[in-house]
């Protein structure tokens, strides 16, 4: 089942048609480590090859295809400068730096998207991590949403909102999508503790992708 709802999708066709992209590349093969093919094995229906490393001057992220020519990613990846997917230059169309979100523009193939959804973390359960981290191959890691981080817990205005998630996530998989049982996205890698033990996530339930559904459906 497609979780993406109608609403949705018209909001994607509205970015979709924002700029006009040329022909793409072929495509940067991942290759997959150990933990990746148990992930895989055990039945969660990702497109692996929709999710992509985003090399940038500075660093490197993760960003995932949501549709056609379509990926997002955590802001704060396409701000280390001069950023690139499958060597071609990426164009951001929507931004929403307060909350560690951006959509671009690359192209993409025949890649078949992830689905999405914006019903948002349920705490207490599994989730897998997936991305790149930097100078490695891409991984797959056990996650456990925990709570939101609300008032002062943090000063940084922009962890406010975000679900701590117990679990491993290295630097370089910022951006890259967390999936349910299913293989369904429901959040963005973020933030990394400095010993790699609990991360960071913003729901899309949370990010102009699901709120643009909202006023649409409203």
């Amino acid at each position: 089942m497609f979780i993406l709802d109608r609403a949705v999708r018209f909001f994607l066709m509205v970015i979709l048609s924002c700029v006009q992209i040329a022909a793409a590349p072929p495509a940067e093969e991942p290759r997959l480590n150990r933990a990746t093919a148990r992930a895989v094995m055990r039945g969660i229906p990702v497109p692996l090859y929709s999710i992509k490393r985003v090399y940038c001057l500075t660093g490197s992220g993760t960003a995932f295809l949501v549709a056609r020519d379509t990926y997002v990613s955590a802001f704060h990846v396409s701000h280390l400068g001069s950023c690139t997917v499958d060597g071609r230059t990426i164009n951001p169309i929507v931004t929403e730096a307060a909350k560690d979100f951006v959509v671009f523009k690359a192209p993409s193939g025949d890649a078949r998207p992830l689905r999405v959804s914006c019903k948002g973390f349920i705490e207490g359960e599994q989730y897998r991590g997936i991305g790149f981290p930097a100078g490695n191959d891409m991984v797959v890691t056990k996650l456990v949403a925990g709570h939101y981080i609300v008032g002062d817990y943090l000063p940084d205005l922009k962890f406010r909102g975000m679900r701590f998630l117990r679990g491993i996530i290295l630097h370089g998989m910022s951006g890259g999508p967390i999936v349910d049982r299913r293989g369904v996205v429901i959040g963005i890698n973020s933030a990394t503790t400095n010993n790699d033990t609990q991360g960071l996530s913003r729901d899309l339930a949370d990010t102009q992708l699901c709120s643009a559904a909202a006023r649409i459906n409203s």
